[in-house]
């Protein structure tokens, strides 16, 4: 009931304005449902918009398994061939073992030598003496001086790159990655070789070798199907780590990879930073967009650029390989990563064919005669059925990966092909930067010495030093590639890997979720306290304080350990991230603070406790 003198009102769905009149000036006009489906999609996290969305469950695990053995047939009945491809990646392969045993022989000795942090135990009883087998692959050497057969393995590759292409040389080259990969496999038992591209290391060295044999058929055919198995094999490995790495991110819920953000911590975060970091972190960190665009790059270049690798066009391998050297180049640009950008960079090189990278250059045709050499040509099938018969394990192998990382249970045989090359560590299942960390606290040893007056007020001075009382004076440890000091410049690394440098930095990580410290730490401050040789080699460097020069000739009286807190310090003073109140140090590089006491783990050592404060 409507009551008298009150007009009557109709519902709105039923309201018609007069034909020439316009709305008011406050009245917002209903937004499309296009633009509201997108606005609700940006609220969204990455994983559960499309296309990555896609990327998880049966189907998707289905459709990339097809991709898989499309890929193989089309390089396998492709015009194209690899025989040079597989040429130039051996040598390669070969190259990358000589930076990585060298870079090892720089440090081996103080890691695990003797008198290192984490000795290597002999294989075998030193009674009745080493055998022929461990012999051959220096086993004994290995334990006693790590360092030298470090170097050995090196020369050994170095001097291999430059055997003459012909078959005997195509077994000799895939003969020493195999020993070269298992004399590495025996440095892994330390504790600083479980990276991630260690396993890739042994996982492209092994490929390498398969890669060898494809000089040895004298069969134009047989030498050809070898070579494409193997690149194929490679390919397989490049879209594994790609496609791992960037469904890592996606589905570890970490909001930094999901909302955008991933790169505003990056390039202050990374284990060892460059230079160009600080400019990195300053655009990002200054615009929104800039941040968000370096997300979505790096998803972009692992995720579906990368199955271009396996489509079979000549061209879209070609972009898919730039596209991985790229994103490499960037990688390198803010951090130092060691020799993980090369492997990826030579993985991505297996993915052009011979009239990409220009057949004739190096490789020389042989005729294909059957009739000339019978007793060769029945030979001809030894290599065929190894490559063969890997790439097939190799391949489930693959597959089965592809299922987990979607999320799915692989097949039964599959899964039992990666089982049985996994327990090698010939077949794994990568996943870089799963997590995006947000603060960068920094392990810091300092240790009370008397000093003389005046080396103290200079350690003081350039802020290495705080006074104790009387002489003596809380001095900084200082190490050669991690931020220490405020004010020096982050250095640049090309293809060494500093392990004890990284591993500092994991340090803290375990500290913060379970306030305990690995085993190792402890027995690195044990060698540092006694002032071990090898074990100060891997603290000492040439442009070190006098300071430091001084301390590490005597033996310290206490020894403090603490997580501090560093930021970039910025040139500029108008930005957020520049630190002007009192509880933070600034330096020209960097600024720190100190946390929480770090002392209560230690008290659990008992004869420590009155060494940390």
């Amino acid at each position: 009931m409507i009551p008298a003198g009150q007009p009557l009102r109709l519902r709105a769905w039923l309201a018609v304005p007069p034909p020439l009149a316009s709305p008011p000036n406050d009245v917002r006009r209903p937004r499309p449902r296009r633009l509201l489906r997108a606005s609700a999609e940006a609220e969204l996290p990455l994983r559960k918009r499309w296309p990555w969305s896609s990327f998880r469950g049966v189907f998707a695990a289905q459709v990339l398994s097809a991709l898989v053995a499309w890929s193989a047939y089309s390089r396998l009945r492709g015009p194209r061939t690899f025989c040079f491809t597989a040429l130039l990646v051996s040598r390669l392969a070969l190259l990358l073992n000589s930076v990585m045993f060298a870079s090892l022989g720089r440090q081996a000795d103080g890691l695990m030598g003797p008198d290192g942090i984490s000795p290597l135990a002999p294989s075998t009883d030193e009674e009745q003496g080493p055998s022929w087998w461990d012999s051959l692959l220096l086993r004994h050497l290995q334990c006693a001086r790590p360092s030298h057969t470090a170097r050995l393995c090196s020369i050994v590759a170095i001097l291999s790159c430059f055997l003459p292409v012909c078959a005997v040389s195509g077994l000799a080259v895939g003969l020493i990655l195999v020993w070269l990969s298992v004399v590495y496999r025996g440095y892994m038992q330390a504790d600083f070789l479980h990276y991630q591209w260690d396993a890739l290391a042994l996982e492209l060295s092994a490929l390498a070798a398969v890669a060898a044999m494809a000089s040895i058929p004298r069969s134009c055919v047989v030498r050809e199907g070898c070579a494409a198995l193997s690149m194929h094999c490679f390919a397989l490995l490049g879209f594994k780590l790609m496609w791992g790495s960037c469904l890592c991110k996606l589905f570890s819920n970490c909001p930094e990879w999901n909302f955008g953000t991933a790169m505003q911590h990056h390039h202050r975060t990374t284990c060892l930073p460059k230079p160009f970091a600080r400019t990195l972190h300053h655009w990002s960190r200054s615009s929104s967009r800039f941040s968000e665009a370096q997300v979505q790059a790096t998803l972009w270049s692992e995720g579906p650029f990368s199955l271009l690798a396996l489509l079979g066009w000549p061209g879209g391998r070609i972009l898919c390989a730039l596209l991985w050297c790229l994103l490499m180049l960037t990688i390198a640009a803010s951090g130092n990563y060691g020799f993980f950008n090369l492997q990826t960079c030579v993985i991505a090189a297996a993915l052009l064919d011979d009239n990409q990278l220009g057949r004739g250059v190096c490789y020389p045709a042989r005729p294909d005669l059957p009739t000339a050499l019978p007793a060769w040509f029945a030979l001809d099938g030894i290599p065929w059925a190894l490559t063969f018969c890997y790439w097939v394990m190799y391949s489930a192998a693959t597959v089965s990966a592809i299922y987990r990382i979607s999320r799915v249970r692989p097949p039964v045989l599959f899964r039992q092909a990666e089982e049985f090359l996994s327990s090698a560590q010939l077949a794994c299942r990568y996943g870089l930067f799963a997590r995006m960390t947000t603060t960068r606290d920094e392990v810091v040893i300092r240790e009370l010495h008397q000093l003389p007056q005046d080396l103290g007020q200079l350690a003081i001075r350039d802020g290495l030093a705080t006074k104790a009382d009387g002489n003596t004076y809380w001095v900084e440890l200082v190490f050669p590639h991690k931020p220490g000091p405020l004010s020096r410049r982050p250095p640049v690394l090309f293809t060494h890997m500093p392990r004890l440098d990284w591993q500092l930095w994991f340090v803290s990580l375990q500290w913060a979720q379970s306030s305990d410290t690995p085993p190792w730490f402890e027995r690195f401050l044990q060698c540092l306290r006694e002032r071990r040789a090898s074990v100060l080699g891997l603290v000492e460097h040439r442009s070190q304080h006098p300071v430091q020069e001084l301390i590490l000739l005597q033996s310290p009286r206490a020894t403090r350990v603490s997580f501090e807190d560093y930021e970039f310090c910025m040139p500029s003073k108008d930005t957020a991230i520049t630190k002007t109140d009192g509880i933070w140090e600034c330096g020209e590089w960097w600024c720190r603070r100190s946390e929480a006491p770090t002392s209560s783990p230690f008290q659990q050592l008992g004869e420590w406790t009155d060494w940390f404060s």
